[in-house]
């Protein structure tokens, strides 16, 4: 029987192409798949960082160009980043600038 490799991945560390198999809190408070998903868009990633402080993800399901890259990361220490995260203030965006900029479709009202 093949044994699944999940690591522990700070969702500041997240990129493309890795597989979220958990998450640390239920998934019945999010929208995202009950199985586990693959992250396929910066929105995605934005999403799990607001819900989020870590997730686990899936090597093996996971198409990150470097495996080895993916198992290199490691939690970071309790605290440092929250503290930066609470001594920061948001970016005021406009967002059709934004969405521009991604180069998503122009929502008609």
């Amino acid at each position: 029987m093949a044994t699944i490799e999940q690591l522990k991945v700070d969702t500041i560390d997240l990129e493309l192409g890795m597989f979220v198999s958990a998450r640390d809190r239920p998934w019945s408070q999010t929208s995202f798949p009950l199985h586990g998903f693959q992250l396929k868009s910066h929105r995605e990633i934005t999403a799990l960082r607001t819900l989020c402080q870590y997730v686990y993800v899936d090597v093996a399901k996971s198409t990150t160009a470097n495996p080895d890259k993916l198992r290199s990361k490691q939690p970071r220490v309790a605290g440092s980043e929250d503290q930066y995260r609470a001594s920061q203030t948001p970016i005021k965006m406009h967002r059709a600038r934004y969405e521009r900029q991604l180069g998503l479709p122009e929502k008609k009202i």
